[in-house]
């Protein structure tokens, strides 16, 4: 027997060939705010948190193509991130 909401759930696996350190940092603030006895995180604003996701997947760090980029330009190597997307339902 489950004891979650019931629901359609969805979940999104980040996995990275380096730490996602901003993003951990907003999650862990937002689980000690939110805990629930379910044990899910609520996320009360999430635009943080994506936008922590996409600096830690961007790595400026690592070797980029030599074009010059403006700061609104996201380089993201497939070749150092992958994602899994499961969808569930809870009756």
């Amino acid at each position: 027997m489950v004891s979650a909401p019931q629901g359609l759930f969805d979940i999104q696996l980040v996995v990275s060939r380096d730490p996602l350190t901003e993003t951990t940092k907003l999650l862990e603030q937002s689980s000690r705010q939110a805990a629930s006895p379910t044990g899910m995180v609520v996320v009360p604003n999430p635009l943080p948190v994506a936008q922590a996701l996409l600096r830690d997947l961007h790595n400026p760090d690592r070797g980029t193509t030599s074009l010059t980029k403006p700061e609104d330009m996201w380089v993201l190597d497939v070749k150092d991130w992958a994602t899994l997307g499961f969808t569930y339902r809870v009756a």
